[in-house]
């Protein structure tokens, strides 16, 4: 989406410690995780829920025409054949980068009940996905992260991220159980049974 920078005509990096610094390459260690997957798990275990996201993420961008705030998105129509199992490669697409995430922080959390969703393909009872639509369409990438632990031993309770493609915005949210935090409200959860969702309508 950001076409390819160089030395001359640099995109910029931008989050809470850095400000605005000039990228030449999407190639530099940089931009990587440190919280990085194994090699097989990361090339071919999740190989299959970074192309669901693909799919998904493509069609509710170029959907004709534009999909809108309040409107209701069947995964059938987006997955005729295998909604069910396409959207949960989804949504352990956003456990993966989730684990990441919380790591890169230095959070406690359950890191085993996010590493076995990945292993055996499971969806995570911790993550929720709000999918919406940006009424600015400013970002782009992926925001810091917020978070809530509990306070006898500092675990994690609730933490919350976006993941922005400019108009296309998903709030990312850990959830233990028993939170009851408004965000969640309106958020999808394959647990659901249904592999339908409603875009919600975000600055």
């Amino acid at each position: 989406m950001l076409g390819r920078p160089t030395q001359a005509r640099p995109v910029y990096y931008h989050d809470e410690s850095v400000r605005n610094r000039p990228l030449g390459s999407f190639r530099g260690d940089f931009l990587k995780s440190p919280s990085r997957l194994c090699a097989p798990c990361n090339n071919e275990r999740t190989q299959p829920h970074d192309l669901a996201w693909e799919r998904m993420s493509h069609w509710l961008r170029s959907h004709r025409p534009p999909i809108r705030p309040g409107e209701f998105v069947r995964g059938d129509r987006i997955y005729p054949m295998s909604a069910t199992q396409e959207m949960r490669n989804v949504h352990l697409y956003f456990t993966k980068l989730t684990g990441c995430h919380l790591l890169e922080a230095g959070l406690k959390f359950d890191q085993s009940a996010l590493a076995k969703s990945i292993l055996n393909g499971k969806p995570n009872p911790y993550i929720h996905l709000k999918f919406g639509i940006s009424r600015s369409g400013l970002l782009l990438g992926m925001s810091d992260l917020q978070a809530a632990t509990l306070v006898p031993d500092d675990s994690l309770a609730f933490a919350v991220w976006i993941y922005a493609l400019e108009m296309l915005v998903i709030h990312v949210m850990y959830a233990i159980a028993g939170e009851r935090r408004e965000g969640l409200i309106g958020a999808w959860h394959p647990r659901t049974g249904s592999n339908r969702f409603v875009l919600a309508d975000f600055p």
